[in-house]
């Protein structure tokens, strides 16, 4: 079927509506203030096809905020302070953008303001202070990256891993204190990887892979006990692999599959059993490709077996509810 021509403003405004893009197609005379104004509102990427005279400050402010990243396209006359400052509060790696006599310390403090990390790299150096770089690690703590080091104080580093757990990576090691590192795994056990060696003890472990269990691949070797393990599987099944082979019981590895059916492919052959093999499948059928082949037409009846009498049951179930219903 033939696409409908478009011969009115009325047809040419329910098209950019649905995709701004569609205005690239529209003829010069149907591209309206209204719209060219729609069009980009559902894509900044429009504003190539708006013609020259109708590429107004108010036009570019309504694509701003839906998309400040588009500041570049934006007529460098029309680039004022206002216009540069609505595309910031929507993104604030806009900044990169602004002309540089117009980055001042209100317009680069808006832009930290927003979730987005690298806002900070962006503001020059000189307008750098302690509160702004507060700011910016307080909205997204991985903005910590960018702080300089003379505002790397205890605040602002506290504060960026109290966001961002991960954010430790970026503290000096000088302030790497045990509350800190605390602090970061409860935040994201994966933190552990930036927690100093001294400062690994068993509690803080622990934390860590109870958060997440794959964190477990930071731990030291001595403090990967039986219970620490059986935390870290039964947060995330894929733990597993870090598991010491001694540690790999089938209590421990029973725990890692009914996690995640996919943990199975870290289970010693030795002790892989068609019932563990069956908990696997019974979660997810994917898993019977790391059955080993010698186990396989057991678990696949075993399975089937399992779906006939799910079936059944569910049948049963419904002919209950349905007497229920007639009854009442």
């Amino acid at each position: 079927m033939a696409e409908e021509k478009i011969n009115s403003v009325k047809k040419a405004l329910a098209a950019v509506k649905e995709n701004g893009h569609a205005l690239a197609s529209i003829p010069e005379a149907l591209k309206t203030k209204s719209v060219c104004l729609a069009a980009v509102k559902q894509t900044s990427w429009a504003l190539r096809h708006v013609p020259e005279s109708l590429k107004t400050k108010d036009l570019c402010l309504a694509m701003l905020k839906n998309d400040g990243y588009a500041l570049p396209s934006v007529p460098q006359s029309l680039q004022t302070e206002d216009v540069c400052r609505t595309a910031v509060n929507s993104c604030g790696r806009a900044l990169q953008f602004v002309p540089e006599a117009l980055k001042t310390k209100d317009l680069c403090l808006a832009a930290v303001q927003g979730s987005n990390r690298w806002a900070l790299c962006y503001v020059p150096k000189e307008l750098h202070t302690e509160h702004l770089c507060y700011v910016a690690v307080k909205a997204h703590g991985w903005a910590l990256r960018y702080v300089l080091g003379e505002f790397l104080t205890e605040n602002v580093c506290r504060t960026a891993v109290e966001q961002d757990g991960n954010a430790l990576k970026y503290v000096p090691k000088k302030l790497k204190s045990a509350e800190l590192c605390l602090e970061a795994v409860k935040r994201d056990g994966m933190a552990l990887k930036y927690v100093p060696e001294r400062l690994k003890t068993e509690s803080v472990c622990i934390i860590a892979v109870d958060q997440r269990g794959m964190a477990l691949v930071y731990l030291p070797e001595k403090l990967k006990t039986e219970d620490v393990c059986l935390t870290a599987v039964r947060q995330d099944g894929w733990a597993l692999k870090f598991v010491p082979k001694a540690l790999k019981t089938e209590r421990l590895c029973f725990e890692a599959v009914e996690q995640d059916s996919e943990a199975l492919k870290f289970v010693p052959k030795k002790i892989i059993t068609a019932e563990l093999c069956f908990e696997a499948v019974r979660q997810d059928s994917y898993a019977l490709k790391f059955v080993p082949k010698n186990l396989r037409a057991k678990v696949k009846a075993a399975l089937k077996k399992w779906q006939s009498m799910s079936v059944l049951q569910e049948g049963g179930e419904a002919e209950l509810e349905t007497e229920a219903s007639n009854n009442g």
